[in-house]
């Protein structure tokens, strides 16, 4: 179980933060004294942890080095490296420039069955990530096979962990078109498109996975790997398994298949063999639909206790649907842009399912 942060005086956290910081620079070799240590550290605030630690990075990287093969020194090291990091931009710049990044990332393979710690190095890549510096680090140290590790099947099988290493994995990749490409050279999307397949049931690992996804095609261009993938028919293919969902629990994939669309005419080839059209109007359908009348009355009698926490929860799910819409209809208007696209759009019936839309969510032409 994991303790509560104290909120002590700014001068009680100096006094104790030089007392702990004197404790493992002179004991760094004993783990029985470092962990109690480190855990005495945790318990502070994180912004009071960032305030005394920023410029004790050395000590906390010396403390790494002579207990790598420790596994609650690193765990619990890694996580005080984690907390000081969401809260000093001194504090990440050091970690990547005086080695102790490196120190962690070494100590993953002593360590690459204990959870909490694996955890705890995503968590630090993602906030690494707001720094520049990560860039040159991370090809350096190949940071990207090292998540895509992570990723494999042989790997940990635990949905929250997977989503978590795209979203390290994201964080990394999208630093620069060079890191990018690194990616692309790795067989990433190959990855990408299994883990999307391998657990298409799990929203964490599929909004985590088609987020990523949609930031690549924003930025960089992957059509070609799109395609020879196979990454538009699997994310079609989560649609499909999990038609009982609300549509609004999937607007990452919708999102990202409007990013996919707007790649190429290839791609739009792509979706229009993979049956996208009629997934597509079939979910523009399921938003249309009128309530029945027992869910009319229902609501009705419960309007009156209806509260004010039940009325923005309505509200935040028809916004969502309204985002769904929006993504379907932008997809089925770049479908429309070739003539197969526009066959196909009138054999699934479209002109039905776009009546009543919000002009709002209509494109700037007409489908």
């Amino acid at each position: 179980m994991s303790m509560m942060p104290l909120l002590l005086p700014m001068s009680t956290c100096s006094a104790i933060t030089a007392v702990t910081v004197s404790v493992l620079r002179e004991q760094a070799e004993m783990s029985s004294v470092v962990v109690p240590t480190l855990m005495v550290l945790e318990r502070y605030t994180a912004a009071e942890a960032a305030h005394y630690l920023a410029d004790s990075c050395a000590v906390l990287h010396a403390v790494m080095k002579k207990n790598m093969t420790t596994g609650d020194v690193c765990d619990h090291l890694c996580n005080l490296i984690k907390l000081v990091c969401g809260e000093s931009r001194a504090f990440r710049v050091q970690c990547i420039q005086c080695g102790l990044l490196e120190s962690v990332l070494e100590a993953v393979k002593y360590h690459s069955n204990h959870a909490s710690f694996l955890f705890n190095v995503c968590d630090i890549l993602i906030l690494l990530a707001e720094e520049p510096a990560l860039d040159a680090m991370a090809c350096r140290f190949d940071v990207v096979s090292l998540l895509l590790h992570f990723l494999s099947s042989s790997f940990m099988s635990d949905p929250s962990f997977i989503a978590l290493s795209l979203q390290a994995l994201h964080a990394v990749v999208c630093l620069s078109a060079s890191m990018a490409e690194h990616f692309a050279k790795k067989q990433g999307l190959t990855y990408l498109c299994h883990v999307l397949e391998d657990n298409n049931t799990s929203l964490e690992v599929v909004t985590a996975g088609a987020e990523f996804l949609a930031s690549l095609a924003s930025q960089y261009d992957i059509a070609r790997d799109v395609i020879a993938t196979g990454l538009i028919p699997a994310l079609l293919r989560v649609l499909a398994v999990n038609r009982a969902r609300s549509p609004a629990d999937l607007l990452a994939c919708f999102q990202t298949l409007r990013a996919l669309a707007c790649l190429s005419i290839d791609c739009v080839k792509t979706l229009l063999a993979a049956q996208a059209v009629s997934t597509l109007v079939a979910t523009l359908r399921s938003l249309a639909a009128p309530a029945t009348a027992n869910q009319t009355v229902n609501q009705t009698a419960g309007a009156v206790s209806q509260t004010a926490d039940q009325t923005a929860d309505q509200t935040a799910d028809q916004t969502a649907d309204d985002q769904v819409t929006t993504e379907c209809v932008w997809v089925l208007y770049q479908c429309s842009t070739t003539q197969e696209g526009c066959e196909e759009l009138q054999r699934c019936g479209v002109e039905a399912a776009l009546q009543g839309l919000s002009p709002a969510i209509a494109p700037d032409h007409d489908i």
